[in-house]
């Protein structure tokens, strides 16, 4: 008796050798390892005629694959096999004449998970019984690298961070991926460094790490992100092949600036120069001092005839939210238009500019008709100043000429000296006691002129000018041995 063992191996996703059938159809199930020990106790025949192998495959009775192949003496012959319940298998051997010498089918129904399978053959003619044994394998699966989303905090120097990419399980042997990293919202070489490479897997291991450099800084902005992208695994297939790394984003902005800010504001013009002030604000307070450079331009108004400031820095000091701009308004006594100077806001520090320009107006507050008048006159014998005041005029358009009679002669105080101006509030003054007996005077005369009016010389004459008489546009007369009520105050 010739005792003969027979090896098949059944391996998945692996071609057939010599095939001689038609093309298999596609099976969607997991494949597997099946291998056979055959026990063939034929004494006689068909043991040295076998030259071709036959495995037909079935899954609830509808078969599934034929694969024939010629048999030549190996030891192992390879073909595919699918796992699944219900699945039983028929080996057939045949000699030269596609006869076939022994036959069977496996006893198992369910090969989903290793289990042993057996047939038993007979041979044609039966002579004797051959016994097959096998052991079926689940399939060989890969390990599945993958690689998941991960966040850092961007930091503010440059650091290293490390994006881990696992395996689903230890392999058997060396697994490695290529990695390399591409831009989402993030700008290679300013936030962090480009890589590429490829990680290596130990067998036995299920972890490795990418290093990919952060370039950390301390400007305020988003979150930032970059892909990383895995691919050309060996020993594993792909999972999650991508990830997105966000790097958070730590820096805190500082605290607002304070808003400084300055407002429209008047101000009556009076008869006399007088200082107002402006109030420049803060929103809220600060731990510094805030400083901010104040200008001046005109609009209506005319700096230096109706207004007089000096452009220039000014300061609030810390925990404070407010400082004053000092400002001269030359009041006068004109009836006239309201008029407007602005100031601009410049150059801050520790603050930011709300609203950086307002308009100041001067109003007019003078609405008296063309009014001469005398406020204050010396008793005879006091060597004091005619004194009075104007309103209703342009101080420069007019001017005061002033007679007084000193034992019936009328004299001017000054001989030669030009007339008295009126100051910017319409007051005037005029020295009647420039002489020894000036201040025995009986009586005064002032004559309110306009200023291209230039009065005749007059020295101990009997009566005043009547020139001056005539261009007057106002006249008082002061008798000074009679009571006098002041103001004297006359109108046109």
């Amino acid at each position: 008796m010739r005792n003969t063992m027979l090896i098949f191996a059944l391996l998945a996703i692996v071609t057939l050798i010599g095939c001689d059938n038609g093309p298999r159809p596609i099976i969607q199930t997991p494949k597997g390892q099946v291998t056979f020990s055959l026990n063939l106790t034929a004494r006689n025949r068909g043991i040295s005629d076998i030259s071709k192998v036959q495995i037909i495959g079935t899954i609830g009775n509808s078969e599934k694959y034929n694969e024939p192949f010629v048999y030549t003496g190996q030891a192992n012959l390879t073909c595919q096999i699918p796992v699944g319940n219900g699945y039983i298998f028929t080996v057939n051997l045949r000699d030269n004449t596609n006869k076939v010498l022994f036959t069977g089918k496996s006893s198992a129904t369910n090969v989903t998970t290793e289990q042993n399978a057996s047939v038993v053959m007979t041979l044609e003619p039966p002579t004797t019984d051959v016994d097959v044994g096998g052991v079926i394998h689940e399939p060989v699966i890969l390990p599945i690298v993958s690689i998941a989303a991960k966040s850092f905090t961007e930091g503010n120097t440059t650091n290293t961070v490390k994006i881990p990419v696992t395996l689903n399980k230890a392999g058997t042997s060396v697994v490695t991926v290529k990695y390399t990293t591409s831009d989402v919202t993030t700008t290679a070489g300013t936030d962090y460094t480009a890589a590429t490479g490829t990680l290596t897997f130990p067998a036995g291991t299920t972890s490795q790490d990418i290093s990919v450099s952060i370039k950390g800084d301390t400007t305020v902005e988003g979150n930032e992100t970059f892909k990383i992208t895995l691919t050309e695994p060996a020993g594993a297939t792909l999972g999650a092949a991508s990830a997105i790394i966000t790097l958070t984003n730590d820096d805190v902005a500082p605290p607002a600036l304070p808003i400084i800010s300055i407002a429209d504001a008047s101000f009556s013009e009076g008869d006399n120069d007088n200082e107002v002030t402006v109030n420049v604000t803060l929103d809220k307070t600060t731990t510094k001092d805030v400083t901010v450079y104040c200008d001046f331009a005109d609009i209506t108004a005319k700096e230096w005839t109706d207004y007089y400031s000096w452009a220039s820095y000014l300061t609030i000091a810390a925990g404070t939210t407010s400082q004053k701009i000092t400002i001269t308004i030359e009041g006068n006594i004109i009836s006239e238009s309201n008029k407007t100077f602005k100031i601009t806001l410049n150059n801050p520090t520790n603050a930011t500019i709300g609203r950086a320009e307002a308009t100041m107006t001067i109003t007019n507050d003078d609405t008296k008709p063309l009014t001469f008048s005398v406020t204050s006159c010396p008793n005879i014998g006091e060597f004091t100043n005619l004194i009075g005041q104007c309103y209703g005029l342009n101080p420069t358009d007019y001017h005061v000429i002033v007679y007084i009679q000193v034992n019936n002669w009328w004299i001017k105080p000054y001989t030669g000296w030009p007339l008295t101006t009126i100051g910017g509030n319409g007051v005037w003054n005029c020295d009647v006691t420039t002489g020894g007996v000036d201040s025995t005077a009986t009586k005064f005369v002032a004559f309110l002129v306009p200023a291209t009016y230039t009065s005749p010389p007059l020295s101990l004459g009997g009566a005043y000018p009547q020139d001056a008489a005539d261009h007057a546009v106002l006249t008082i007369t002061i008798d000074r041995t009679q009571t006098i009520t002041l103001p004297i105050t006359v109108t046109q």
